[in-house]
């Protein structure tokens, strides 16, 4: 294992977090911030609130951040606009919802991209809280959605093949993504190199968290570092008619709405329809996905796996009623589905 350079200097790092109304979780993830074992001179928070109504305005300013008005309210365009104000050497894409995992996260991340002039962005798992619910446990199993977690499984591949480094006594896994075959990164403690992910992010059209890691990799800046032991605590879903909300919340405003415009290779590789097709197959034949997860959740020692078969129900049933249910949807359909789908190419 390679222990290549030394750090000469703390890179200034920068916080996006888009909020509404976010004072239940605000207060932790930005004491998660400012606790950290780095000069705070060199961490901004940037704040871009949609006009929120309760404390999270208030919290923010006692934190030292810097905030912005968002009159969209929509976290895509709070990106841009933390995007374009922000003036360190990373950028990290942060929620309300995210806490750093340990105080030395940031001295972490300096002494690496430091170390890696190359690298364009770094990530590692999510995980649950210590107080959450079970069902936000599953998602720390399957770090996604259950249909991403279906079709998607190259990192695994990548980490194979990865030249592992040491950074401050954490093993780390350097490797190129091919853009034809794609990583689903997106949010949740992705830090980026940001003079080389501002011009992507702060483009007139959406740009969704996912469709920035494939544009940056379909740029040229493929370079990347996953850290297992640099986990980002996410509290993410408490009930599944929570999560199946957001499903369709982020299906119909982000998926259909904005679909012509969206570089989307990251999901609609060659592979993707029969692999819709299988997972639609496993999800309503509910003993074979049931059967899996009890498999599963032996081998692994987590029971939280007995969530498997009915959130992947859910999310079928979400995407179903709302292709089926909405304008966009059966606009979609008329497209001819996925033959119809316009995917941007990067450049």
């Amino acid at each position: 294992m390679s222990t290549r350079g030394v750090a000469v200097s703390n890179l200034k790092i920068s916080f996006s977090l888009p909020v509404l109304n976010a004072a239940r979780t605000l207060e932790r993830c930005l004491e998660s911030i400012r606790g950290q074992d780095y000069p705070q001179d060199d961490v901004e928070i940037l704040v871009a609130d949609g006009g929120s109504t309760d404390e999270t305005v208030r919290i923010a300013q006692r934190y030292g951040a810097r905030i912005f008005d968002n009159p969209a309210r929509l976290a895509d365009q709070g990106a841009k606009i933390n995007a374009r104000h922000a003036s360190g050497a990373l950028f990290i894409i942060f929620a309300a919802d995210n806490e750093l995992g340990d105080r030395r996260t940031l001295s972490f991340l300096s002494d690496l991209f430091s170390r890696e002039p190359d690298l364009a962005s770094c990530w590692g798992p999510m995980r649950a809280g210590p107080g959450d619910p079970s069902l936000n446990r599953y998602y720390e199993l399957i770090q996604n959605d259950p249909l991403s977690w279906f079709i998607n499984r190259n990192l695994k591949g990548y980490l194979r093949a990865a030249r592992r480094v040491s950074v401050g006594g954490r093993e780390v896994y350097l490797f190129k993504v091919d853009p034809a075959r794609p990583l689903i990164w997106g949010a949740n403690g992705l830090t980026y190199r940001t003079e080389w992910v501002r011009g992507i992010i702060t483009v007139p059209e959406f740009v969704g968290d996912n469709d920035c890691f494939q544009l940056l990799m379909e740029q040229g800046h493929a370079a990347v570092a996953y850290c297992p032991s640099w986990r980002t605590v996410h509290h993410h879903v408490e009930t599944l008619s929570g999560w199946g909300h957001k499903w369709r919340r982020d299906f119909v405003r982000h998926f259909l709405s904005e679909r012509k415009t969206r570089n989307m290779n990251w999901a609609f590789d060659r592979s993707f329809r029969l692999k819709l097709a299988l997972w639609i197959l496993y999800t309503l034949f509910i003993p074979a996905s049931l059967l899996h997860a009890l498999v599963l959740a032996l081998k692994d020692k987590r029971p939280e796996w007995l969530w498997h078969p009915w959130a992947s129900l859910v999310q079928f049933g979400v995407y179903a009623t709302s292709v089926l249910g909405t304008c966009q949807g059966r606009s979609f359909i008329s497209e001819g589905m996925l033959h119809g789908l316009h995917l941007r190419k990067g450049s």
